[in-house]
């Protein structure tokens, strides 16, 4: 989908041979025809159960004290388009946002919305081995960030199938992995070893989704790493 912030066809409505003109809260835009189809997968099923969840927290479970600070915590934040146009979403869509990634994880929906206006300062990332025996990769953040000690806090991580190495960007998909729990008493260190959920083939380049959960709900921007599966020295 292309986002047109402005254009002849900024006010055009409908399709023209395999192209589709349409507008949102974000403005115009034109997308490809497709024919719809659902394919009901097991992993797309277990997506929108856990989305109706949280849809039927937001509708029958949450105060309407609960609501109104998601409402200000969403015109607090402000969200990045894939043009990089900066925008706001609306109080559903950031609790969804910010709940979705934990349910994935089987970490509980956090209802109150957080009252601190910021993504929750994650610190650096990355990912510095992918070792083919025993399959594991390493990977490396900060472990002094204030998640760390946080009890409800989470590095979250997806993994995605191994790629030719010379493939250097790739956006998805991924398969949620493992997580990083943040703990007061014994708080995680880096660089952290972390089983392989894939079988993962010598010489492949694979990348890893991170991201930072806090146990307010704050979610920190995703980062996505790589390396080359190599065997241990």
């Amino acid at each position: 989908m292309i986002t047109v912030p402005s254009s002849p066809v900024a006010t055009a409505s409908g399709s023209v041979g395999d192209k589709v003109f349409s507008h949102n809260q974000h403005g115009p835009y034109v997308r490809n025809r497709t024919t719809p189809t659902d394919r009901r997968t097991a992993r797309q099923r277990v997506v929108r159960q856990r989305f109706q969840i949280i849809i039927m927290h937001w509708m029958t479970i949450l105060t309407e004290t609960q609501r109104r600070g998601w409402r200000t915590y969403a015109e607090a934040i402000p969200i990045k388009n894939a043009l990089g146009q900066v925008h706001h979403i609306t109080p559903l869509q950031m609790f969804v946002r910010c709940n979705l990634a934990r349910t994935h994880q089987f970490l509980m929906l956090v209802k109150d919305a957080p009252t601190i206006f910021n993504n929750g300062n994650s610190g650096v990332m990355d990912v510095t081995n992918v070792i083919q025996l025993p399959q594991s990769y390493v990977i490396t953040f900060d472990d002094t960030a204030e998640w760390t000690t946080e009890l409800g806090s989470a590095l979250l991580l997806w993994q995605a199938s191994g790629r030719s190495p010379t493939v250097h960007f790739y956006k998805g998909p991924f398969k949620a992995a493992q997580q990083i729990l943040g703990n007061p008493d014994f708080p995680p260190t880096s660089p952290t070893t972390v089983p392989s959920i894939l079988i993962n083939s010598l010489t492949a380049r694979v990348f890893i989704r991170m991201l930072v959960t806090r146990a307010d709900g704050r979610l920190g921007k995703a980062t996505i790493a790589n390396a080359i599966v190599q065997r241990l020295p």
